[in-house]
């Protein structure tokens, strides 16, 4: 293929961007594999920057991953959700002539967070639950104390009742002689 002629696309897969220096948007898609129209769809485009097709075009035909941010940018939008999005468009590409990152374990996620929120939940749950244990406690005492009385009330009651009844009845006999 003369030089002159090849033009350098580029699209998207995952955490890194594949360069081809090929003539045409079809043969990229050819070399990419891919079964439907990338550019069509707005996932691949013509690279117009010198610099990032120059590596392509020393191999053309040759599909060139170059990943876009570092291993840690990646762990890190892989962690956020949305923002994973915004930060993918935001990650810094690697030259296309520095060598490839070489896969590394990531660190062990950190707890500290969730260990904070754990913590925070048990402080709340100790203040509430000591506060409401002292609620019912006073509760309890309430209860007790409305039995009592009504243990001293309700005898009581009952005497004037029938205090009451006999008075009325004596009022009643006293007013039947009065009237006649």
């Amino acid at each position: 293929m003369p030089e002159s002629t090849l033009k350098v696309f580029r699209t998207s897969i995952g955490f890194h961007d594949a360069y081809v220096a090929t003539t045409s948007r079809k043969a990229a898609l050819e070399a990419w594999g891919a079964g439907t129209d990338l550019f069509a769809s707005g996932a691949a485009e013509l690279v117009t920057h010198a610099g990032l097709g120059k590596a392509s075009l020393e191999q053309p035909g040759i599909v060139i991953h170059v990943a876009r941010g570092s291993t840690a940018q990646h762990l890190a939008a892989a962690g956020k959700g949305r923002k994973r999005e915004a930060k993918a468009k935001r990650a810094t590409i690697q030259a296309p002539d520095a060598p490839a990152e070489t896969d590394t374990k990531a660190p062990k996620p950190s707890r500290a967070r969730l260990d904070k929120a754990d913590a925070a939940m048990r402080r709340q749950a100790e203040k509430y639950g000591a506060r409401l244990t002292e609620i019912d406690a006073r509760i309890e005492a309430l209860r007790g104390e409305r039995d009592d009385l009504r243990g001293k009330r309700d005898p009581q009651m009952r005497n004037l009742e029938e205090r009451r009844n006999r008075e009325e009845e004596a009022y009643r006999e006293a007013l039947a002689e009065w009237e006649g």
